[in-house]
């Protein structure tokens, strides 16, 4: 049963406390979370793990109503605390009338683990934010022996470790009460002692502040004391790692206990914006926000009003406003996997300069944007092809202006979930600093050569998709460039715009035969190779997965094709032949900005036959082994023919002059040789983008 949970598990350690054989052990996974593992020989399955399992049993007893307030304490205080010195107020209380304080200190190797105890030096400890996952041990073990002997207990931590120990317990006991912090999150104990050793001289370390109130509050400085100076650091990799969310526990994204009702009795953390409600709440020194949850919170709160410079009431919404994890979990960065994938491959530093500076080993410049399911499915597998090529990869995310409708689009959807983007670039100068981000710079796949991105005013310059901003000490490549069109149509100064920029590229290849024409005979270039489209890189797994969810009630005929035919009497004559011939339902797909890729997928996929006038749904209907018929088009027909002749396919085109030919629905295929040479054309790009 406990095993079931993992993937939610949030490390709190209630069921390593509870297990009366002690078959439960806390294990560092790869990522440096501790996890339970069982040990099935001692392992009696009583089941009292899973039963008070927080996560999967959780409780909300408190106030879906809580009072808030603003507090500080005094300077003094508030000069060694990360925010307005709540914690060793009561700290100091709680220890001074003989009980007993839990919380979270330093271990000799700079981990984070949970201890209890009324010594001043060990309360002192727990003081400050310390920026890691705790190992709580033996703490509830510890904390319920000491409830037990009628000692006061004052226990803080994240919202659940507070739930654990609640579960642990398995009662109230009326001398306990708990504070949490308003949490962020929990990050790797992997990564900060990685970082540390790639950074630091721990062997001199003397102690680790994190937020300290040097600069001031809210500065988010971390400061480092050896033995003999200090180092203050506002700007690093850990802590931007942190509070970008790469480094935090996957269960962190779906926390039940970041949110109101509140786990503990008194739920404390930083009053940001606090300002805003009222200016005299903030005088630079810390502020923090109380969240009273019941009756003992209302006595923890009379204890801070014991030593308080400043305790007021504020809206709750104030708080909420700055500080939204008082309601709810964080989200995590959407390319937490890539780090971890790469966290013992590389340093932490370069790992998140990947991640957060948009440092990479390439960038793409294409169309994914254009609200057009090939360009997002070639951008798509041209980053598949150079990660395969061992390259880590950038999409740049250069949206030009007249694409509005792009916004809340399937393009920008599956951006968001599929390509990696860089920051966005609003100007020709933000083009420009990608120079210092990576050193290798791809246009393609798909039309990025066609004449009318030269002519349209709205791109930064005319010649930005012929990488003009990249310097002479960068990269310049083209994978698999399209005209678009059998000629390059742009006027004589575009011409020489073009002839100039394609002729400092390190490397060209071509989509089309007609493009391998245009380069020799209009501008000189000999050297071009000719590569198969980007769309055939993607690997079948991963288009397997995009299309799971989307499964066929029953069989039919694939229509996909523009309005302009929809219109046709001689193609709505030309489905009903067809529908008769193969005995299938004519199923008709129409554009839709709000109809996702993965179903346009999908509806190639689990059809019997295709009919369109799309390149890219030929492309996939040949990836997905589907007969097809392609619907002439007068534009931009060079493209099917040079794509039919690459892999060896024979040409079913159709027009309103031949559409009643017989023999061109009943064509049948050689997948196997068609599929072999699709490997072929897959490795030969291979390997000319690795020379």
């Amino acid at each position: 049963m406990l095993k079931n949970m993992l993937n939610e598990c949030t490390g709190c350690s209630a069921c390593y406390n509870i297990c009366p054989a002690n078959a439960i052990t806390m294990t560092e996974d790869a990522e440096g979370f501790l996890f339970p593992s069982i040990d099935e020989k001692a392992c009696t399955n009583c089941n009292l793990c899973a039963k008070i399992c927080p996560v999967s049993n959780p409780e909300y007893k408190n106030s879906s109503a809580p009072q808030c307030y603003a507090f500080m304490a005094s300077d003094e205080i508030r000069c060694g605390s990360s925010s307005g010195g709540a914690f060793p107020v009561l700290a100091y209380h709680f220890s001074a009338q003989g009980g007993y304080v839990a919380g979270a200190v330093w271990d000799s190797h700079w981990g984070v683990q949970h201890i209890i105890s009324n010594k001043k030096e060990d309360i002192e400890a727990m003081r400050g934010s310390k920026y890691l996952q705790s190992s709580t041990g033996n703490c509830y073990k510890e904390t319920e022996t000491i409830l037990k002997s009628g000692k006061k207990v004052l226990f803080t931590g994240t919202p659940c470790q507070i739930a654990g120990l609640y579960a642990f317990l398995r009662k109230d006991y009326a001398n306990l009460y708990t504070a949490e912090i308003i949490c962020h999150g929990t990050p790797s104990p992997k990564v900060f002692r990685k970082y540390l050793a790639e950074n630091l001289n721990i062997t001199e370390l003397k102690q680790i502040k994190f937020r300290s109130k040097k600069r001031g509050w809210g500065e988010k400085v971390l400061d480092i004391q050896y033995k003999n100076k200090n180092i203050e650091s506002k700007k690093n990799s850990f802590y931007e790692a942190f509070l970008s969310t790469v480094i935090l526990r996957k269960s962190c994204e779906f926390c039940q206990f970041n949110r109101i009702p509140r786990q503990a009795d008194l739920a404390i953390g930083d009053f940001w914006g606090v300002d805003k409600f009222n200016k005299k709440y903030n005088d630079g020194k810390g502020t923090s926000v109380i969240i009273v949850n019941n009756n003992k919170g209302n006595d923890l709160l009379n204890i801070l009003n014991t030593n308080s410079k400043l305790l007021k009431k504020a809206p709750i919404k104030k708080a909420i406003n700055s500080n939204p994890n008082i309601i709810k979990a964080s989200k995590i960065h959407p390319l937490r996997n890539v780090f971890f994938d790469n966290l013992d491959k590389m340093s932490v530093n370069e790992n998140v300069g990947r991640i957060l500076d948009d440092n990479c080993d390439c960038m793409i410049l294409n169309l994914w944007y254009a609200c057009n399911y090939g360009a997002s499915l070639t951008c798509l597998g041209v980053k598949c092809l150079l990660e395969k090529s061992g390259m880590s990869t950038k999409i740049i995310n250069y949206v030009p202006n007249f694409k509005l409708k792009y916004r809340g689009s399937f393009a920008k959807i599956f951006a968001k979930k599929y390509l990696n983007l860089t920051k966005p670039v609003e100007s020709y100068e933000d083009l420009s600093t990608l120079n210092s981000k990576c050193k290798i710079f791809i246009s393609g796949s798909d039309q990025v050569f066609a004449s009318f991105i030269i002519e349209n005013r709205e791109f930064f310059t005319k010649s930005s998709f012929l990488l003009d901003f990249v310097c002479n000490k960068n990269k310049k490549i083209s994978y698999a460039a399209s005209f678009g069109e059998a000629e390059f149509k742009g006027e004589q100064k575009n011409k020489f715009i073009f002839s100039h920029f394609i002729k400092q590229f390190d490397a060209i290849s071509i989509r089309e035969d007609d493009g391998i024409d245009i380069l020799k005979n209009e501008f000189g270039v000999t050297n071009a190779a000719q590569l198969i489209d980007g769309a055939f890189h993607i690997p079948k797994t991963l288009l397997n997965d995009m299309t799971q969810n989307y499964e066929a009630k029953e069989k039919y005929i694939a229509c996909y094709v523009l309005p302009y035919y929809r219109k046709e009497k001689w193609y709505r004559k030309y489905l009903n032949t067809i529908s008769e011939k193969l005995n299938y339902p004519i199923k008709e797909m129409k554009f839709n900005l709000k109809t996702p890729v993965e179903e346009w997928l999908a509806f190639l996929k689990n059809a019997e036959f295709v009919i369109s006038d799309s390149y890219h749904a030929i492309v996939f209907s040949i990836i997905f082994n589907r007969p097809f018929i392609q619907i002439k088009n007068a534009s931009s027909q060079s493209r099917f023919e040079s794509l039919f002749r690459v892999l060896d396919i024979e040409n079913n085109s159709i027009s309103k002059f031949d559409y009643l030919s017989e023999d061109k629905i009943l064509m049948k295929r050689d997948w196997n040789s068609i599929n072999k040479k699709i490997e072929q054309e897959v490795l030969k790009a291979e390997l000319w983008m690795k020379n």
